[in-house]
């Protein structure tokens, strides 16, 4: 969808699954730092989730400025949080694919799973704990939304799909996210995520990808 832009109707940013992984790290910094209802500042004092400043100088210490500059977007052309309907990413738990897109504008966190009876909630719960707060957390650095009615301080609500659309243990659920992706920058019915489609769209996505010759 990256190339095909003209066929979006909601704006998005892709975030490499390694932002995922390098924030649920015990070590990572941010883990010292963020709470539900308060932050710890860097030199260990407490702040409220609606002091901009406080969240700031967490994200722009040296070890984490990866993840700021990943939210704030300004270079080579890549859009900011602030800019886009969705930042969307996947995950991998137990050797299968989940979709993540944060709603920037709802502030809620969406988990597209086509076989939410394969990995435990709780396994879910523990891999989206840190980015449930980190994502506003980043929000609130560079100045996402701060004045809109709609802005969540604190952890944003995650809301995880619960309808089984995959029928035992296959090699689909990357498609699966894959399109649901595409549906949702398009602002497409769902309802063509079905296991007789992903042949499908493997073909759709061989042929796109030797058209517009994207891997040259």
């Amino acid at each position: 969808m990256l190339h095909l832009k003209h066929h979006c109707k909601r704006s998005f940013r892709i975030l490499h699954s390694s932002f995922l992984l390098g924030i649920n790290k015990p070590d990572c910094i941010v883990w010292n730092h963020i709470f539900d209802t308060h932050l710890v500042t860097p030199d260990n004092k407490k702040a409220e989730w609606t002091d901009p400043t406080a969240h700031l100088s967490i994200w722009t210490e040296k070890d984490v400025e990866y993840y700021f500059n990943t939210a704030v977007g300004d270079y080579n052309d890549i859009p900011g949080w602030g800019d886009v309907n969705y930042v969307i990413t996947c995950i991998n738990i137990k050797e299968h694919w989940l979709a993540i897109a944060a709603d920037m504008r709802k502030c809620r966190i969406y988990v597209f799973d086509s076989m939410p009876n394969y990995v435990e909630q709780k396994l879910v719960d523990e891999a989206l704990q840190m980015p449930a707060r980190c994502i506003p957390s980043l929000a609130i650095a560079i100045g996402v939304n701060l004045h809109s009615d709609r802005f969540t301080y604190g952890p944003w609500p995650i809301r995880r799909s619960k309808a089984t659309l995959q029928k035992g243990r296959s090699l689909d659920c990357g498609i699966f996210c894959a399109k649901f992706v595409e549906c949702l920058v398009t602002a497409s019915d769902l309802g063509c995520l079905t296991v007789p489609n992903m042949k499908l769209f493997r073909q759709q996505y061989v042929l796109e990808l030797w058209a517009n010759k994207y891997f040259c």
